[in-house]
Order: C-alpha cells, then structure tokens, then sequence
C-alpha cells in the first residue's frame, strides 16, 4: 500500500486547501472526517499525527470582476446612508423610495386580486413558467398595447421582473462595450449604473431632445 501523505488544512467545517505531499489517495481518520483547527498529515492507511501549524489563519482571496467593480447605484449610495429626522409637524413625503404602493398610494385593482388568487388556487402554476413569460400573459400584453402602427404578437413580447430587469435586459442584448446609449436627464439612474458596469458609455439628453 502506498504510505505517502498530503498535507490539509482543516477548520472543523471541512478542508479549505491542501498541498499534495507525494500521494494518490486522501481518507480520513474516523469516517466522520478531521475535526479541530489544526493542519495535520493525513496518510492513506488511516495514521493521523500533527504537522507545523501556520501562524496566521488563511483568508480567501477572492477577485471581483471588473463589472462589479463598476457598479454603483447612486441612489443607493445616499438613501442608505441617509440619517434624518422628519418635522414631527408635517407629513413627510419620502421622495426617495420608488415604490408609491408603500405609502398606500396605486393600490391593487380586484380584478388583478382575484385573477392571482384563481392561479394560485388552480394548482397549474406552482412550476417554473418559460423564460420569456406564459404565452397567454404575452397575448394579453401584444393585444393592450398593439397599435396599426406598431402592431404586436405574443412572440414580440418578453416579460420581465419589474422594469429593472427589462432595463438590463434591453441594454446587455443590444450594445457591445464602448457602445454608447442616449439617456434622458434627468433620469432613472439605472440607466447610467448598468451602462457603466457594462463598459457602455451614457450620452446624457436635457428636457426637450438633444440640441
């Protein structure tokens, strides 16, 4: 039997790395695995003894891609960090917050209620749906906003999570980096956040068109 070793780090969670010390095969000593903060040797025939153990702990050493590194919502930057406090006074109107349904405001029709409720209840929906949208949900779309002038079918339609999403997707399916995209300002920042983060330059237009 091969009696050659390696050599492994453990932390009582499971083995983080591990230096090949001239061996085939890796056992350990219980069945259970090696537990302890510790580095030993770890023969094939089962012989466990303790090896010199590192000073310092090893951190992981991650990179970030070059897009995450460029990504940067700017309304996220100042909204979580913002710390005030309102006029006990007035009612405050939170001008920060996208969502309008927070304040009460754009409350959910009955009918849309209702039609949730009947899928849930149909046991029909439970599964993932395509990736483009349920076909009669895309039908429903192409018939509200289909025009003489635009007209539209399902197959034109992609259904998305929320207008984020669709951003993302609209912008990543047609530009290449160093590409560039006109963006009305004031604007979504989004817009500028993806863009940026995709090596895409943003060509900022003011209120009444580009002069």
């Amino acid at each position: 039997m091969d009696n050659k070793s390696y050599l492994v780090q453990m932390n009582g969670n499971g083995v983080h790395g591990k230096t090949a010390v001239n061996a085939k095969t890796l056992n350990s000593t219980n069945g259970k695995g090696v537990h302890g903060n510790s580095i030993h040797h770890v023969s094939v025939n089962g012989s466990l003894y303790p090896a010199k153990a590192k000073s310092r702990r090893q951190r992981w050493e991650v990179k970030p891609s070059e897009m995450s590194k460029n990504t940067l919502n700017p309304i996220r930057a100042i909204v979580d960090g913002m710390k005030l406090t309102p006029n006990p006074d007035k009612p405050m109107i939170a001008l920060s917050i996208g969502d309008p349904t927070v304040f009460g405001n754009l409350p959910t029709d009955n009918t849309v209620l209702q039609a949730m409720k009947d899928a849930v209840d149909s046991q029909k929906f439970n599964g993932y749906a395509l990736s483009v949208g349920y076909l009669k949900n895309r039908q429903a779309v192409a018939n509200f906003y289909s025009c003489p002038e635009a007209p539209l079918e399902a197959q034109d339609v992609i259904l998305t999570s929320g207008c984020s999403q669709a951003i993302d997707l609209a912008i990543s399916v047609l530009c290449n980096p160093g590409d560039n995209i006109l963006v009305p300002c004031p604007g979504f920042s989004l817009y500028k956040t993806l863009a940026v983060a995709m090596g895409i330059e943003g060509l900022y237009s003011p209120p009444g068109g580009v002069g």
